[in-house]
This record gives C-alpha cells, sequence and structure tokens, in this order.
C-alpha cells in the first residue's frame, strides 16, 4: 500500500510516528507489529485497518492472519476483534 501511494519508507514511518527500521522489519515480516502500530500505519494511508490484514479461515473457529504472505495464527481474542474490523466494510 505504501508503493502504491508513492511514498518512501522514511515518508510514512515518520507520518505514523515510528523508525524507518521499524517499518523496514514490518514490511520484511522480521518484525512483528502491535495492533495499535498498524492503526497509525492506517491511519498514515489514509486506509481501513482491514486493508492491511488480509484474514483466511481456514477451519472453523480457527483464524490466521496473512502477513507479509506468511500465515500466522492469533489468539481467540485477536480473532474476535479482526472479524468485527470485518464484518464492519
Amino acid at each position: 500500500m505504501r508503493t502504491k501511494r508513492n511514498l518512501t519508507q522514511e515518508q510514512l514511518s515518520r507520518s505514523a510516528g515510528m523508525s524507518r527500521t521499524s517499518l523496514t522489519n514490518i514490511e520484511a515480516g522480521r518484525q512483528k507489529s502491535p495492533l495499535h502500530e498498524l492503526l497509525k500505519l492506517a491511519d498514515a494511508l489514509d486506509i481501513e485497518l482491514r486493508e492491511l490484514i488480509p484474514l483466511k479461515v481456514d477451519l472453523p473457529g480457527e483464524v490466521s492472519v496473512l502477513l507479509s504472505n506468511q500465515p500466522r495464527r492469533v489468539s481467540t481474542k485477536t480473532a474476535a476483534l479482526l472479524e468485527r474490523l470485518k464484518k464492519t466494510e
């Protein structure tokens, strides 16, 4: 999304209030991004949070979040939050 907006990592990280190194590591999948940082990034990109978090439901009650093209399991509480966000589309 950052590249679609023609933003450099420096520009986006400054706008989101994080270091460029953190943004680089998040984009590369080397650093986990807490939900509050994803909210800052979505706000800086002027998009909805759900656009940064593609969801893939494999089995009933099991949710994986695709980050850097790597599925990761999330807690039940996080899955419920993500499902609520997804339903607000």
